[in-house]
């Protein structure tokens, strides 16, 4: 079997769950500042992050586990709840343009 045929067998990654989304907010030890590190979509079975950067992509069992990755590094690490907006979509527009 080609791999053409193996992906069309396999859902959709995102079908039918929509993960929470955090991110991954890095700040030097006694520093105001901080800064987006990654950005973290969490699942029920899974979490699938990725750098600001794009230079790490990972998959870890949770969100938690890849903020246990960050902290490693020097500073502190958060993991911060982001709140997308609810997307109502009507439909098409059906209205006449001039």
């Amino acid at each position: 079997m080609n791999s053409r045929q193996d992906s069309a067998a396999e859902p959709a990654p995102f079908a039918g769950e929509m993960p929470a989304v955090f991110a991954v907010v890095q700040e030097r030890d006694g520093g105001p500042d901080g800064w987006i590190a990654a950005w973290v979509l969490e699942f029920s079975d899974r979490a699938e992050a990725v750098s600001a950067d794009g230079g790490l992509r990972m998959t870890a069992s949770s969100a938690d586990r890849v903020l246990a990755t960050f902290a490693r590094l020097p500073g502190a690490a958060h993991l911060i709840p982001f709140d997308l907006p609810s997307i109502d979509h009507p439909g098409p527009d059906t209205t006449a343009r001039t």
